[in-house]
């Protein structure tokens, strides 16, 4: 009973995170006055409070590489090997299609919503194509999000929290970067997205039992594992 209230809570807020999206997507598209005058207010601020310092504008463009392309190519390649060195191939399947898909959404909404990149007083950085979604917070969103989905369960109980803090603060700053460098506005940055949880469910079994991780889209929970597929899983022979 309690597991199946959990699913309706978790498709309730997908449905939610949907609708709101669909509804900035409109107010976007149709250019929805209140909407534009925020977007352009923030980003002349942010741009009058940026450009003046150079080593402001570096940092920025630092922690906006952290969502580029080749950066999150590569930690996703490195994560699928480590996968496949280890035969999780569903794993490795699901990080790969996911990131893959990251890639298809992003240009797709970019075509359909055609809007243009801001133009500010003084530009300190040129971003190509057009604005809504922007590229770098849709992708790392999706990239560091899969990357804690599939690995957090690995991690000690006790560093998994922390993990993904510093998971949510990374996918912020690349978003507020965006800004920063007047590449994006507030509203191709923040739209509402499902995000991972961490849930533990109290062990049952008897102490020193290893637990295995039962990986879902928007959950991460413990379960008791069967001695023989742990010891599988550390390469050991299982016991007779």
């Amino acid at each position: 009973m309690r597991s199946d209230k959990a699913a309706i809570w978790r498709m309730a807020g997908f449905g939610v995170a949907a609708l709101l999206f669909s509804v900035l997507v409109i107010a976007v598209r149709a250019r929805w006055v209140p909407l534009e005058s925020l977007d352009r207010g923030v980003a002349d601020g942010l741009n009058a409070l940026v450009a003046p310092h150079r080593p402001l504008v570096t940092l920025m463009g630092g922690i906006s590489r952290l969502g580029s392309f080749g950066v999150l190519a590569w930690l996703v390649a490195i994560a699928a090997i480590l996968l496949l060195v280890r035969r999780r191939l569903r794993l490795a399947g699901f990080l790969v299609a996911t990131t893959l898909g990251g890639l298809v959404l992003d240009p797709t909404l970019k075509l359909a919503v055609g809007r243009l990149r801001p133009v500010v007083e003084r530009p300190v950085a040129h971003g190509g194509g057009n604005s809504f979604p922007s590229g770098h917070a849709l992708n790392s969103f999706i990239c560091y999000a899969v990357l804690l989905v599939v690995f957090l369960p690995a991690l000690p109980a006790r560093w998994r929290r922390p993990a993904l803090l510093a998971g949510g603060v990374v996918v912020l700053l690349i978003g507020f970067s965006r800004l920063a460098l007047g590449v994006h506005f507030l509203s191709d940055v923040t739209s509402p997205s499902p995000r991972p949880r961490v849930r533990h469910r109290r062990p049952h079994n008897r102490p020193g039992r290893p637990h295995e991780a039962s990986i879902g889209s928007d959950n991460v929970s413990l379960r008791p594992l069967d001695p023989r597929l742990g010891a599988h899983l550390r390469g050991r022979r299982p016991d007779r």
